[in-house]
């Protein structure tokens, strides 16, 4: 009875949860999630959110069955997992450092300048055109921000572990005042600052992993720059920064954060009762795909060798959608059954297809998904990216749409086994190949589904202008972001 009483607490959750995400007063149980606007990041929310009821059912299978009466059917189906309660223990003693996670630790050695295309940090870079900012506003609207938000004060040490400082690497905000520059001046002055804040390599290791600067122009115009380095954030922790920030300076209070930090999160997530066992089986998965597929590094033209590269600097590339073709093609994709990103991804793999001299490859995709079976770390500024594996592989004269339809089945198969990350995954072949074989070099990394600003940000700080991100691996990133309903779609 008890058993019964917790699926049907889980069904409820779940059909209050599918109406909160798509703004609806109710919805059919045969309607298809999917084109009704449920995106893939929704859905593996909703996965890790049903651990709260000790039942665990796969983004995968989830994503699979997009009705409400399938997953009714599912949850009823479902075990119960019987968990000892779960206690966090703080670590007691030296400085407090804790592990970084797999990603986070990839990111560390990336950046290291004696690695190919290293020299830089992961870090994202964004400037927000507005006017009438007050600058000691911002200043301390972004210094309540660093004290609500542990990770904005984190320190990477050179033990390859993290901690958290009492008080921030800086309490100022840098300002420019180019107020009395003529317009060809500043803009002059404004494109010599993005050269200079864009590609910056934070000091990670004193705590120099977040800053805002403010460019004031004529007219009462200004321009904000905001660089975080990835290692503390992932896609929704910069909506989380943009949003709170925004809050804060339009004099709003945010929510007391719980006195509960990613390190918490960390050591209760290794002492998962079942997670052992699934990460094992996971990585049997893995061992048998990856015998049965061809393994070697991606074979594309390049105008120098990476590891002869010595200054890395990355360069924005934009496509403009109209909003109207964007539309459309997310009505034709809800037609078919998949999502928006689905169709992109496939994109990708079909552009690198055509530069690659072999039939298959792999893609990393970083999964932006972090354990809502906690509700404290809804709002948690930090990196809780993991990375999945998909293979592609040559099909000639194959209609688009078949080729649509094998990335999803293969992308739902291996988001399945995804308790064993893709950082190990090619840990373990770069020591089955003696470390010497970058085989996954390829990212996509699509946030179309965290929209970065809201309409508090946008009357704050205007609208975001200019976006930049840098990976310090030998990595392609594609990311998306959809601008306003008033905008243009902007791909990049």
């Amino acid at each position: 009875m008890v058993n019964n009483k917790k699926k049907t607490e889980a069904i409820n959750f779940v059909y209050d949860k599918v109406l909160s995400m798509l703004s609806v007063p109710s919805i059919a149980e045969d309607s298809n999630l999917i084109e009704g606007g449920l995106s893939s990041i929704n859905i593996m929310q909703i996965s890790n959110m049903l651990r709260k009821y000790n039942i665990r059912i796969s983004f995968a299978k989830l994503i699979e069955h997009p009705t409400l009466r399938d997953w009714n059917e599912i949850l009823h189906n479902s075990q119960i997992i019987k968990r000892a309660p779960q206690t966090v223990e703080m670590k007691a003693g030296g400085d407090g450092d804790f592990e970084l996670t797999d990603v986070q630790s990839a990111y560390f050695i990336g950046r290291r300048d004696d690695q190919p295309l290293g020299g830089v940090g992961c870090h994202a870079y964004l400037e927000f055109d507005g006017q009438n900012a007050e600058a000691e506003k911002l200043e301390n609207a972004w210094n309540t921000l660093q004290r609500q938000h542990p990770m904005l004060r984190a320190r990477f040490l050179d033990n390859g572990r993290q901690d958290i400082m009492p008080l921030p690497y800086s309490e100022k905000i840098t300002i420019f005042n180019l107020q009395d520059f003529t317009e060809s001046e500043s803009a002059a002055e404004l494109i010599a600052i993005r050269n200079s804040l864009s590609h910056r390599k934070l000091k990670v290791e004193q705590g120099e992993v977040a800053g805002i600067s403010l460019a004031l122009l004529p007219n009462k115009r200004n321009r904000i720059f905001l660089n975080v380095d990835l290692l503390v954030a992932d896609v929704l922790s910069l909506s989380i920064i943009v949003r709170d920030l925004a809050e804060v300076y339009m004099g709003n209070t945010l929510a007391v954060q719980p006195e509960y930090t990613f390190q918490d999160y960390l050591t209760s997530k290794f002492s998962d009762d079942f997670s052992a066992d699934d990460i094992e089986k996971d990585r049997v998965f893995w061992e048998d795909k990856l015998r049965l597929l061809s393994i070697e590094a991606p074979d594309i033209p390049l105008k120098t060798k990476p590891e002869l590269v010595s200054k890395t600097m990355f360069s924005r590339r934009t496509d403009i959608i109209s909003k109207d073709d964007w539309n459309k093609i997310k009505q034709i994709a809800a037609e078919v059954k998949v999502t928006p990103s689905m169709v992109l991804l496939t994109c990708y793999a079909l552009v690198l297809e055509r530069w690659c001299n072999q039939d298959s490859f792999f893609i990393n995709l970083p999964l932006f998904n972090r354990n809502l079976e906690n509700d404290k770390i809804g709002n948690m500024v930090a990196d809780f990216t993991s990375l999945l594996l998909v293979e592609y592989s040559r099909k000639f004269k194959e209609p688009f749409l078949n080729t649509l339809y094998r990335m999803k089945d293969t992308f739902l198969e291996n988001a399945a086994h995804s308790n064993y990350s893709g950082v190990s995954v090619q840990r373990d072949i770069f020591t089955k190949m003696g470390g010497t074989l970058f085989f996954a070099p390829f990212v996509f990394a699509c946030n179309i589904d965290y929209p970065l600003e809201t309409a508090v940000s946008r009357e704050a700080f205007g609208n975001i202008s200019f976006m930049l991100s840098q990976t310090p691996q030998v990595w392609i990133d594609f990311q998306t972001y959809i601008k306003p309903a008033n905008k243009k779609s902007s791909t990049f």
